[in-house]
């Protein structure tokens, strides 16, 4: 279970248990919040009423929601996500409780990696050395490559050969940005790639440009070479 995650669920509810040498990540009120329920209780702690995501549901349902969610936790030795069916809630009703956590918890997870990769993505562009951002690297010597009014650049995720529909741009600028925001959402060994065309299709560089995620870091390559990230 990485530290993000711990923090994040910390921040919305969840509680720390330790004895022993073991230590588990009660989900309890983050699990209520994941889900979307709400409820109110009387003076003796009853239910008196209960929403799931605005939709109202019966007492008894809510009641199985807070127990399964009481009992749900993370084993931090392991990092696994652990749901335990309670002696008093019905196989059905457990399975459905049971699958809505784990979809919660996946998108938590989903959210918070998205995260983590445009806030790289983004901290990149920051970082990058001031005009390398609009520098192409060109190691053809055609006389018209100063000319830049009829060239085009394509930009694409994957191989080339499995991508036939790649975004096309008239202006390198936007061509750039475009590239590094495709990039944001790459995971780990995926690339995506910009090259310069010209005005017929044909190519005007020896490789094409390639962003590729590496160990959770975006790194630029041209050709074989690793470029300044």
């Amino acid at each position: 279970m990485k530290q993000t995650m711990k923090n994040r669920l910390i921040a919305q509810g969840a509680t720390t248990w330790a004895k022993n040498g073991s230590e588990r990540l009660y989900i309890n009120v983050a699990g209520e919040k994941l889900l979307g329920l709400t409820y109110t209780t009387y003076k003796n702690g009853g239910i008196s009423s209960a929403k799931l995501n605005g939709e109202t549901i019966s007492n008894a349902s809510a009641g199985n929601f807070l127990t399964v969610v009481s009992e749900t936790y993370y084993d931090m030795a392991t990092g696994e996500l652990v749901i335990a069916k309670p002696r008093f809630v019905k196989e059905y009703d457990f399975t459905k409780i049971k699958e809505m956590i784990e979809e919660a918890i996946a998108k938590m997870a989903a959210d918070i990696e998205a995260e983590a990769a445009k806030a790289a993505a983004e901290q990149i562009i920051a970082e990058k050395p001031e005009g390398a951002a609009r520098v192409t690297v060109n190691r053809f010597d055609d006389d018209d490559d100063d000319d830049e009014s009829a060239e085009q650049w394509a930009v694409w995720q994957g191989e080339w050969i499995d991508n036939d529909t790649p975004d096309w741009y008239g202006d390198h600028d936007e061509a750039w940005e475009a590239w590094h925001t495709l990039a944001i959402g790459l995971i780990d060994g995926e690339s995506v790639y910009m090259q310069r065309f010209d005005e017929n299709g044909n190519v005007k560089e020896d490789f094409a440009h390639e962003l590729r995620r590496e160990d959770g870091d975006i790194h630029e390559y041209y050709g074989d070479a690793r470029l300044w990230m």
